[in-house]
């Protein structure tokens, strides 16, 4: 994740959102469900959040 943005490129979708949103900082915890915290529809369709979490770099290089 890039700061503040979904883990997306540039998408199109039906129409633009209707609120401001930020992020809540727990789906920055490595194992965070993503789906839970960030909307399927204005992320890359070929990510799906339901299947993909994030690893911290200490986590990496602990394996």
């Amino acid at each position: 994740m890039n700061g503040l943005q979904c883990p997306t490129t540039q998408t199109c979708v039906k129409e633009c959102p209707t609120r401001f949103w930020l992020p809540d900082p727990a789906s920055f915890v490595p194992g965070a469900k993503l789906n839970k915290f960030f909307d399927q529809n204005f992320c890359d369709p070929t990510i799906d959040l339901a299947t993909t979490s994030l690893v911290s770099d200490t986590e990496e290089h602990s394996l």
